[in-house]
């Protein structure tokens, strides 16, 4: 499904931003989100990225390592396409979740080998992705129309002082969080935390921690972290979400965006996405 004629376009990519720390002082809840979207946006990206989760005691030679391509397009309505496939292990081969934002309605589709046709994730999108403690809605990425934004105190986060931005879901039902508490560098925003709190929202019940941004070791540009690791303070398991290479601005075809052909995507689809990312025989 590669177009070779046309360069590849999912990616995204980077703005460098001239404000200094006591500029983002002056901006509230929605425009500091706003800056952060557009740290994010991007026409395309294809990412090869490795996903585990263990508990803290887990010997590293227990810990199953899961591979995966992140396929990420911008549509022409200003809206995006997201596509996670997995790779390895075998038994997660093929296991695909799609999600199409427009006009700030989101749809999202599980699509599972076995059962032969993918199926939507109804709204507050519960549940977890194959096991980690990513919730199917963390896979997302932040769409600032479907949320309501309150600048909150300063507050440091991995030892810099971070702004910090209240984020409540302009529809209840569309989320299985109350609230997130987002914390953003005051230069870069770049999201350096996020504290995810349920219905009591007495203490948080996930914490998301993002590293290495723009990172030297990672094959190829990217405007997400090197990682992102989530860890479940319910449970303390955790989940980290690594990028190993990624390419930006590739065209891509357009149905590997489509719902209904997510179980005709095939072997040579995924071999050619492989060779365009540099990771044949990585997975």
């Amino acid at each position: 499904m590669i177009k070779p004629s046309f360069k590849l376009s999912l990616a995204f990519i980077l703005s460098p931003f001239a404000l200094q720390a006591n500029d983002a002082s002056k901006l509230d809840g929605p425009q500091l989100m706003n800056r952060y979207a557009e740290t994010q946006t991007v026409d395309a990206e294809l990412a090869f990225i490795e996903l585990k989760t263990f508990e803290t005691e887990t010997p590293t030679e227990n810990i199953i390592k899961k591979r995966l391509l992140a396929v990420t397009r911008k549509d022409g309505n200003g809206g995006y396409d997201y596509l996670i496939r997995l790779l390895v292990p075998k038994d997660v081969e093929g296991v695909s979740v799609l999600t199409n934002v427009n006009n700030g309605n989101t749809d999202q589709y599980l699509y599972l080998p076995a059962q032969g046709k993918p199926v939507q994730i109804g709204t507050g999108m519960s549940g977890n992705f194959l096991g980690s403690d990513f919730a199917y809605e963390d896979l997302i990425r932040e769409t600032p129309s479907n949320y309501n934004y309150e600048r909150l105190p300063d507050a440091v986060a991995q030892g810099e002082v971070c702004a910090v931005i209240l984020a409540k879901p302009s529809e209840v039902e569309g989320s299985q969080y109350a609230y997130r508490k987002i914390y953003l560098d005051p230069i870069s925003f770049e999201v350096r935390k996020i504290e995810f709190f349920s219905e009591d929202g007495s203490d948080p019940v996930k914490e998301l921690q993002a590293y290495e941004y723009r990172s030297p070791n990672v094959d190829g540009s990217t405007v997400r972290p090197r990682f992102a690791v989530m860890t479940n303070l319910e449970t303390g398991t955790i989940s980290v979400f690594k990028v190993l290479k990624s390419r930006l601005n590739l065209p891509l075809d357009e149905a590997l965006f489509t719902s209904d052909n997510l179980p005709n995507i095939s072997e040579s689809d995924i071999n050619g996405l492989l060779v365009e990312v540099d990771a044949v025989g990585s997975h």
